[in-house]
C-alpha cells in the first residue's frame, strides 16, 4: 500500500470525508484530494499532521511494506509509545514473543507481590 493509499485508508476507516480531514489538519480539501490520488508530493509535515490527527505512528504512512499494525487497529486510546511497542511485538517470531511475555509476567508478579507487603 502506498503512502497516498494509507492517507485515504485511515480517513475512510475513521468515517471522515476529505473536507473534514482538511479542516482537522488545516489545509484545503483539494490538497487532501491530491495527496490521496498521489498527484502531489506528500511532505513530512503532512505525515506528522495525519499521525497526530489519527493517533497513529508516522511509520504507518512511511513504512508501507512492513506495516501490519494499523491495518487492524483503528484509532484507539493508545499512546504513540504503546502503538510502537505493539507494532514491534507483532513483527517478532512466536518464540521471541513468548519469551517477552514470560518476562513481562515475571515483572508483573514482582510488582503485585510488593503491593501486598
Amino acid at each position: 500500500m502506498t503512502t497516498a493509499q494509507r492517507l485515504r485508508d485511515i480517513r475512510k476507516k475513521n468515517g471522515l470525508n476529505q473536507k473534514q480531514v482538511a479542516q482537522l489538519i488545516g489545509v484545503s480539501p483539494g490538497a487532501v484530494c491530491h495527496w490521496e490520488k498521489g498527484d502531489r508530493e506528500i511532505s513530512n509535515w503532512v505525515i506528522k499532521a495525519y499521525s497526530a490527527a489519527f493517533k497513529v505512528p508516522e511509520t504507518y504512512f512511511t513504512d508501507t511494506d512492513n506495516y501490519v499494525f494499523a491495518e487492524r487497529i483503528q484509532v484507539m486510546d493508545l499512546t504513540s509509545q504503546e502503538q510502537r511497542l505493539l507494532q514491534y511485538f507483532r513483527l517478532l517470531d512466536e518464540k521471541t514473543k513468548e519469551r517477552y511475555l514470560q518476562e513481562i509476567s515475571k515483572n508483573e508478579n514482582a510488582v503485585s507481590d510488593s503491593d501486598t507487603d
